[in-house]
């Protein structure tokens, strides 16, 4: 047995609600349901072997799947509003990497990083630079971060003037508990051809952009990140920055 129930509001809107067991609503014949407010009206149903079910406003398809179950989006995407996704994204059973930091050191000073320095050099602009980073670290502490398993950090290191076998670093932890992930040794003596690019202009930089790309296992709500070399020297000697920042989550 089917059964219609009309129900009447006092608002005057009316709502079709469709109750049964095991019922179906079959309907044929034609492209499918059609919604209407009026001029303005959209059609739901199944139309044809390339749409096989979808909904068609105006004569274009917003949503439908082929023959092949395969989903398709015709809608155009918004441009006067941000576009917004809750919870993680998954591709063929993998959980995907969502950005959820990324900072180009734009400005004068670096937000919540120990040492706010930007500078810029060969028109990249970077977290401290020539003169401003040399011995010691710099660090900054990402709080809230959703639930997660795993973090990634991307970006670029910058070693500037005359390194002698020193050594850039990231570590990554907790303000307690934190350790290295990536370090990479550089030496000027090794460099066979290169241009000047910052800092002194009598030395050459042959590692001036330096990509770093870390994984790491990782699940708590607070992430620190360190960045700090090996130089004793002065920063306007030799020096480093960083650049391009990025961090992911999944």
């Amino acid at each position: 047995m089917f059964l219609i129930v009309l129900i009447a509001l006092g608002s005057a809107e009316e709502y079709t609600s469709f109750l049964g067991g095991p019922s179906e609503l079959v309907l044929s014949g034609h492209p499918g349901i059609k919604f209407a407010n009026g001029d303005q009206n959209c059609r739901l149903g199944v139309f044809n072997d390339t749409v096989r079910f979808g909904l068609e406003c105006r004569e274009t398809f917003p949503f439908y799947f082929d023959s092949n179950m395969r989903t398709h989006f015709g809608a155009s995407v918004l441009t006067e509003a941000s576009l917004k996704f809750e919870g993680k994204g998954t591709m063929n059973g993998l959980d995907q990497w969502a950005l959820v930091h990324q900072d180009a050191f734009e400005g004068t000073q670096a937000e919540d990083w120990s040492n706010k320095t930007i500078t810029e050099c060969s028109g990249v602009t970077m977290l401290g630079g020539y003169c401003q980073f040399s011995a010691g670290e710099t660090w900054k502490e990402f709080t809230e971060l959703p639930q997660h398993t795993e973090v990634r950090l991307v970006g670029s290191l910058h070693f500037i003037d005359e390194w002698r076998g020193e050594t850039a670093y990231i570590k990554l932890g907790t303000t307690e508990e934190n350790f290295y992930v990536w370090t990479k040794t550089y030496d000027t003596n090794n460099v066979v051809e290169a241009e000047n690019l910052c800092g002194k202009a009598e030395v050459v930089e042959g590692l001036f952009g330096q990509s770093f790309d870390v994984k790491i296992k990782h699940d708590t709500s607070k992430l620190l990140v360190v960045f700090g070399s090996t130089l004793e020297e002065q920063p306007c000697e030799k020096s480093w920055g960083v650049s391009s920042l990025q961090v992911f989550l999944r």
